[in-house]
């Protein structure tokens, strides 16, 4: 069990670090410290359940792929088996891309930060005052009336 509680404090501290070193790469070419972690959510939302969608959807486009790989006259025949052997299973899949380097870590790091400084934006969070001083001045002339209501009925007793 010593062992075992070892391992999972060190998991726990190496997703810390993982989590704190990532964001503060984003931090150093976002404005601002919301906008930096609304990026980071974006980055650990592509790094970690993004390959899995495009897996799935590559999946299921398989057939679509399979028609264009044969009409293609580039790739020989053996090629050919070889990708639809691949396309066949998930895992399969899953492996050869990864292999490739496509699920990169520092490669989605400069894309994310590319697609940022083409579009660069900045999180805000406003509270709104005008909202809390008419809500005030509901308040206080709710309170008016209620002591002038009071006042009237002190009258007539």
């Amino acid at each position: 069990m010593f062992i075992l509680d070892n391992v999972m404090i060190i998991l726990i501290l190496v997703a810390f670090l993982f989590i704190l070193f990532t964001f503060l790469t984003i931090l150093t070419f976002s404005r601002g410290f919301l906008t930096a972690i609304y990026l980071t959510f974006i980055f650990f939302d592509m790094f970690f359940r993004m390959p899995f969608k495009a897996i799935q959807s590559m999946h299921n486009d398989r057939e679509k792929i399979i028609k264009n790989l044969a009409k293609s006259d580039k790739l020989s025949n053996e090629h050919k088996e070889y990708i639809t052997y691949i396309l066949q299973k998930r895992s399969r899949l899953f492996v050869s891309l990864y292999k490739a380097g496509e699920f990169s870590y520092s490669e989605l790091m400069v894309s994310l930060g590319t697609w940022y400084k083409n579009q660069p934006f900045k999180v805000r969070v406003n509270f709104s005052k005008q909202k809390r001083k008419s809500y005030e001045s509901k308040y206080i002339n709710s309170l008016k009336k209620d002591i002038t209501g009071l006042e009237i009925i002190s009258q007539f007793n």
